[in-house]
């Protein structure tokens, strides 16, 4: 029989009480700082706070808007334009500083497709107004998506992704059913074929998965939803 694994005796370089529920964190990877970023929230709003890797708090942000996403720079490029982006509840998407000031703040909207005259189509998907309220920035994610030597920043809200320039300009926006748009991926290994970004939704009931491809079109909605023939 194989021994027992030593029992290793870990103990914490250093514990940091912020007295508020952490929701989100994440290490900026770049080689210009290294910061811990952690998102905290409680009943009057959200903290943001920038906190060295020895366990200072560096800086403090108080927002009003719940933060849903959160997103430090990952290599010099992106640290180049910012050093974090934030997704809020209220459908915003805001970056900052490596000082912690706020360089630009931009809505993200559903997209126009789900809109049919005074009302929307499954508004219980679609519909960012009360009584529905379906509005928020579940995912971000940064990077050469398509393998062309530039960097986007795309964001996954209720049944719409957004690509945008690392300034917050928006590049496209694609239609996606049904359900909040919780996860973001790249498939890059597909036999020669160009990337394809794939998004996961919130449970709908329906498990297939988005398939965006390099011009910003939605190829299927329901990728990796059956089993593969038998062979």
């Amino acid at each position: 029989s194989r021994g027992r694994p030593p029992e290793l005796d870990w103990q914490p370089g250093w514990t940091l009480d912020l007295k508020k529920k952490i929701t989100h964190l994440g290490i900026s990877e770049s080689s210009e700082s290294e910061e811990l970023w952690v998102a905290a929230q409680e009943r009057s709003g959200s903290y943001i706070y920038k906190i060295s890797l020895d366990g200072k708090v560096l800086k403090t942000i108080k927002r009003k808007a719940k933060v849903l996403s959160l997103w430090p720079a990952r290599d010099n490029i992106q640290a180049s334009a910012f050093a974090l982006l934030v997704g809020y509840k209220d459908d915003c998407l805001e970056a900052f500083s490596k000082e912690g000031k706020s360089l630009w703040r931009v809505k993200t909207r559903v997209h126009p497709s789900f809109r049919r005259g005074d009302h929307y189509i499954a508004p219980w998907f679609t519909d960012p107004n009360p009584p529905y309220n379906m509005t928020g920035v579940y995912s971000i994610l940064v990077g050469d998506i398509w393998n062309q030597g530039r960097e986007e920043i795309v964001v996954g809200r209720p049944c719409t992704v957004e690509f945008r320039h690392l300034d917050g300009k928006l590049i496209a926006r694609v239609a996606t059913r049904w359900g909040n748009n919780t996860s973001l991926s790249v498939l890059k290994k597909r036999g020669g074929k160009p990337p394809l970004l794939l998004v996961g939704k919130a449970f709908t009931g329906r498990p297939g998965i988005t398939g965006i491809n390099c011009h910003y079109k939605n190829v299927s909605d329901n990728m990796f939803s059956t089993l593969p023939p038998c062979l």
